[in-house]
């Protein structure tokens, strides 16, 4: 079995499975438990529980990397606005699945075999071959991994090998398939351009009404105006209101005191650490240090490691291995640690910093707590809101009245269409919101429409007074527009005219068509079919595929404002060893392709199989949770 599973991994399907995996858990995160805390159910399959407290843990690693992409921080509330949580709960579903089949079949994986995937990964190891404890908690800390995470990711990636080889087994994909896709890709095309521009082009005067009006009927789309509509609306914002109803200090401190549990710091230790490759030679340390023989940094040195190698900064229990987090944390004073066996060897760890853990003070989680409170009650706001709109509307009142009685700014739609665009006014933030955009547009005019609630947890009710239907506007209203349309047209027209006797004047001479226009030309190095250098319309491109070498080409530029004469240089197939290359990626994406869809098919198979449910209440009750301690606005 074993053997099995080595053999496996080595697959390009387990390769595959491999690096999403660490992707994904990269982001999502993995304990390697998936019951425990007594903490409220998310998500069931079979046996197997995923608990709110690993469902948040989620959450706060997604948040730190949506956070650093955006440069800025991404609440909670904003990563559900976006539904940003539905990924998750599919992914930890998904894990669950194949970790109760796994439980089903009785197979696990033990710890040598982990140890020898690890320690035989490339990006772990040193010049001379070696595996590098430093390379390994650098590369995997850079994921978002503690060494403890990670071991148990790897665990999880080759037992799930064990089901999804089977699965994928035997995919191929046909050379003839291969070998035609990579010839078409690989071909590529070297060439001398020439560019005629609207300033080269004579002046094609001003056409007259029955020009102008054949070639506006040819090409009217371009000048279709869209369906607009104007109105009024209401807006109930929890934020908004939030800001006024925030709560007395003596409230939040209340509110504290209330919920200390909520606000407790896990316990930390600062900690650094050098694995030995066996007992001996960390014993022989271990006297030396106790001894005073010799400092943690030269004994460190001494394995040819900095300062920064063997750091592995401050740690919660969970982020070391087992054994070496129990040594870590039963010391309450700084000081040496060991030996104690690792996974990769025997450990000596020298503890500099100790926090117990306890409660954050009142200073630190103030404001979080005050808004939190504050949400709760714009929450309770914004549904006596709603309430109090239905019962004064009940009574005929206009929007104008409403927002007089309510309290609430009366907001105009302007000219609005479903792009978002307005024409008259600031564009308001609002018609981001497609639920917005779609309110509007399904109303009819001065019709009575429901409360609505927008994807920012904000309520609007809607009038519409006004639609301008998508229309052709008649040639007179739009003449300039259609009229400077028209030159621009005409002008590239004469320049391909010009350029295409030119062609046939000077052959496939392109220097001497250049020196007539007094031109420079471009060179445009080897390209694919794939990869068209810019500027170049499509239709061009494939005029030039088509093209012998040494002959002209001649078409527009992909802005359609200006002429290309092309002048084939080279051409080139893909061949030999290339072609082999080629093919084999080829043949390895298509494959991956048709794995991933088998693979897909059979999770989905395996949720269904042991049951797979979701509690979308508790999910809730997390978020909830999350905004009441202030998390929600912020980060965890």
């Amino acid at each position: 079995m074993l053997e099995f599973i080595r053999k496996g991994i080595k697959s390009i399907f387990a390769k595959i499975l491999f690096a999403l995996l660490i992707l994904s858990f990269a982001v999502w995160g993995i304990d390697g438990v998936f019951t425990g805390g007594g903490t409220a159910t998310i998500a069931k399959v079979g046996d197997t529980k995923v608990n709110s407290e690993r469902f948040i843990q989620a959450l706060s690693r997604q948040q730190s990397v949506l956070s650093q992409q955006a440069g800025q921080l991404v609440s909670f509330e904003q990563m559900r606005e976006a539904a940003v949580e539905q990924g998750i709960l599919t992914a930890l579903v998904r894990e669950a699945s194949y970790a109760e089949e796994l439980d089903t079949l009785g197979l696990a994986v033990p710890d040598d075999s982990i140890r020898d995937e690890i320690g035989s990964n490339p990006n772990f190891l040193d010049a001379e071959g070696n595996f590098s404890q430093l390379a390994y908690q650098s590369i995997i800390g850079q994921q978002g991994h503690t060494p403890r995470t990670f071991e148990s990711l790897v665990a999880r990636v080759l037992g799930e090998q064990i089901l999804t080889e089977a699965v994928t087994l035997g995919v191929q994909t046909p050379d003839a398939l291969s070998q035609a896709v990579a010839k078409f890709d690989g071909e590529r095309r070297s060439a001398e351009v020439l560019r005629l521009t609207l300033i080269d082009a004579p002046d094609p005067g001003t056409p007259d009404d029955t020009t102008l009006a054949a070639w506006f009927d040819e090409n009217q789309e371009q000048f279709r105006a869209p369906e607009r509509r104007w109105g009024q609306y209401l807006r109930i914002d929890p934020l908004e209101l939030a800001e006024g109803l925030r709560p007395s200090e003596e409230e939040v401190r209340a509110q504290y005191k209330a919920n200390k549990a909520n606000y407790t710091l896990e316990p930390t230790r600062t900690v650094e650490q050098i694995v030995f490759q066996d007992q001996e030679a960390a014993d022989a340390a271990m006297a030396r240090l106790t001894g005073g023989e010799a400092s943690f940094a030269e004994i460190a040195a001494e394995q040819n490691l900095s300062l920064d190698d063997i750091a592995l900064g401050t740690v919660r229990a969970d982020d070391l291995a087992d054994n070496v987090s129990a040594a870590a944390f039963s010391v309450t004073e700084p000081g040496l640690v060991g030996p104690v066996a690792g996974l990769f060897g025997t450990v000596i760890l020298n503890v500099t910093g100790v926090e117990a853990g306890g409660t954050e003070p009142f200073e630190a989680v103030q404001e979080g707590i005050s808004f939190g409170i504050a949400r709760e009650r714009a929450r309770a706001e914004v549904t006596a809101k709603v309430n109090q709109l239905d019962d004064i509307r009940a009574s005929g009142a206009e929007l104008p009245e409403l927002a007089d009685q309510t309290g609430l700014v009366l907001r105009e739609i302007k000219g609005l269409d479903q792009r978002g665009g307005v024409t008259e006014g600031g564009r308001p933030e609002i018609v981001d919101d497609v639920r917005f955009t779609g309110e509007v547009f399904a109303a009819t005019i001065d019709e009575e429409r429901d409360i609505v609630e927008m994807q920012d947890g904000s309520y609007v009710l809607v009038m519409v007074e006004r639609i301008e239907e998508t229309h052709m506007p008649p040639l007179d209203q739009i003449k300039a527009a259609v009229t400077a349309a028209w030159q621009d047209n005409a002008r590239v027209e004469s320049l391909e005219a010009q350029a295409t006797d030119l062609a046939a004047k000077h052959g496939s001479d392109l220097a001497a068509i250049a020196t007539e226009l007094g031109k420079q030309t471009d060179a445009v190095s080897a390209f694919a079919r794939s990869t068209p250098p810019p500027g170049f319309a499509q239709e061009l491109i494939g005029e030039m595929f088509n093209a012998d070498k040494d002959s002209l080409v001649v078409g527009r530029s992909s802005d359609g404002r200006s002429a290309v004469i092309a002048k084939i240089t080279e051409l080139e197939a893909l061949e030999g060893a290339d072609l082999t290359v080629e093919m084999q990626q080829v043949g390895d994406i298509f494959a991956n392709s048709t794995a991933r869809d088998q693979l897909e098919y059979y999770a989905r198979a395996l949720e269904a199989r042991h049951g797979a449910e979701l509690n979308l209440g508790n999910v809730d009750d997390v978020f909830n949770r999350l905004n009441q301690t202030g998390y929600g606005h912020g980060g965890m």
